[in-house]
């Protein structure tokens, strides 16, 4: 049997670099008008309609599956259905986004005439400037490909990937401008991962255990900070916690007090800090973190000390799912 890894490796290699270099040919999208188009979502009163054909198409439901999980109203049209009856779910406070690399197929022209009779602005994702998607769109994002990753320039492949990337990029500039947090996240998603993750107790989670005692030395607590990697450690008496000491405390002791490294552990912490106890869950921690404005919370079960909790601990529950 004819071992064909070598010619197979220099393929994948090659679509893995076409489509890096398509990436960072395309970065000059990140212009004002692809920021206007964020703006145009961000402040439409209906919803984002997004239709496309044959790939196109699966890439749009792609975008709008995600704008929905972030609670964007988005709809996914198919260009087919569109123009066989279903543009009447397009009202005028609604927003419609094309995606075409060619920007002149029969549906999209069709789609186009009846939203430009109805003044719904119209946003276009397309490889041709001078297509007539472009020409009669509101606003436009360009995007520029030589060619497709695939074998005689025939499968949208590179194509795809960057409208993908852009609807990516929009969604989560979206979700940024309306401080989409985790915890909105599990709302809409309470049988997902995350939001089975986000009910578990503290408890349930690997917590590490990072403490100095009051007399320790500021070297000791250096260190301990350093190995512990959490940027902070609670300051303890007989396991009864009685403070804690972040990297940011460190810093402006050291920068407002000259005797700094004749200091304790007590000299430096903030005393009582926010402690909860083992039985609260994530959700609950986070919005505690959120409220209170900071990164870690202490966690004692009858008093006694546990370990510390990091909110990085927290959004990383998500991230391997």
């Amino acid at each position: 049997m004819i071992n064909h890894n070598k010619k197979i490796k220099s393929i994948l290699t090659d679509v893995f670099n076409h489509q890096i270099e398509n990436i960072e040919r395309n970065k000059s999208i990140l212009n004002e008008q692809l920021c206007d188009i964020v703006t145009k979502i961000y402040e439409c009163k209906g919803k984002l309609v997004i239709t496309g054909v044959g790939k196109n198409a699966i890439i749009s439901k792609k975008i709008v599956s995600t704008l929905i999980s972030t609670k964007q109203n988005a709809y996914y049209l198919h260009g087919n259905d569109a123009v066989h009856g279903d543009l009447g779910v397009i009202n005028e406070d609604d927003i419609v986004m094309l995606i075409s690399k060619s920007g002149n197929t029969y549906e999209i022209k069709k789609i186009i005439n009846f939203l430009k009779k109805k003044n719904i602005p119209i946003i276009a994702l397309t490889s041709n400037n001078r297509s007539f998607l472009a020409l009669e769109s509101n606003f436009k994002c360009i995007y520029n490909i030589k060619k497709e990753s695939s074998a005689g320039n025939i499968a949208p492949t590179t194509s795809l990937i960057t409208c993908q990337l852009i609807g990516d990029a929009i969604a989560v500039a979206l979700m940024k401008l309306r401080n989409f947090s985790a915890k909105d996240f599990s709302e809409v998603h309470p049988s997902g991962a995350l939001g089975l993750k986000l009910k578990k107790a503290v408890s349930e989670i690997f917590l590490k255990k990072t403490q100095v005692c009051t007399n320790d030395s500021v070297f000791d607590v250096i260190l301990e900070i350093t190995k512990s990697r959490l940027g902070a450690t609670v300051v303890t008496e007989q396991e009864r916690v009685v403070g804690i000491i972040t990297d940011g405390d460190l810093r402006r002791t050291f920068q407002s007090n000259k005797k700094f490294e004749e200091m304790s552990a007590k000299d430096i912490m903030t005393r009582n800090p926010i402690a909860i106890a083992e039985s609260l869950n994530v959700k609950e921690s986070l919005e505690i973190m959120n409220e209170k404005k900071i990164m870690h919370l202490v966690v004692i079960r009858d008093s006694n000390y546990l370990g510390l909790l990091h909110m990085h601990d927290l959004i990383d529950l998500g991230k391997n799912d």
